[in-house]
């Protein structure tokens, strides 16, 4: 009887520790479609709405937490009270500092001081950027699609 008591135990304990384990890393290997949905550059007590003249494609390698891959895009343009625009060439490089945890997502673009990270699912991904280029702090979000 003790012995069934220690085993019934046993596997009760075993069974709880499986619910401790850390969430599964979602793949985000592949092409993607990624779009900056707001943008919006301060300097002092300017401010500026950036508009984006085309979507980011992307193709991410995930090799566990590590995120690296390419990108090739178009141009962010922030009008300035001069009349002037700051433009933001978003042209071809490659994914910098991408790591994957979980959910969560972060890198950047070689060549582009703007940090992107978010939360990504099966075939989305959304979140938040932040960066300076030039005289200009920027902050917005970002959403990207995988395109197959």
């Amino acid at each position: 009887m003790r012995s069934v008591i220690s085993c019934a135990l046993l596997v009760a304990f075993l069974a709880s520790c499986g619910n401790s384990a850390a969430p599964a890393t979602v793949d985000v290997n592949g092409n993607w479609l990624l779009t900056v949905t707001s943008l919006r550059g301060n300097s002092g007590s300017e401010q500026t709405d950036c508009s984006s003249s085309a979507s980011t494609a992307l193709t991410l390698v995930q090799s566990g937490s590590d995120l690296s891959g390419q990108y090739v895009g178009g141009q962010l343009n922030c009008p300035r009270a001069s009349g002037d625009t700051t433009k933001i060439h978003i042209t071809t490089g490659q994914i910098q500092n991408g790591v994957v945890s979980g959910n969560q997502v972060s890198f950047n673009l070689s060549g582009v001081n703007l940090i992107f990270s978010g939360s990504a699912a099966t075939d989305t991904m959304a979140g938040t950027i932040g960066g300076h280029v030039e005289d200009l702090n920027l902050n917005g979000s970002w959403s990207a699609h995988i395109t197959q």
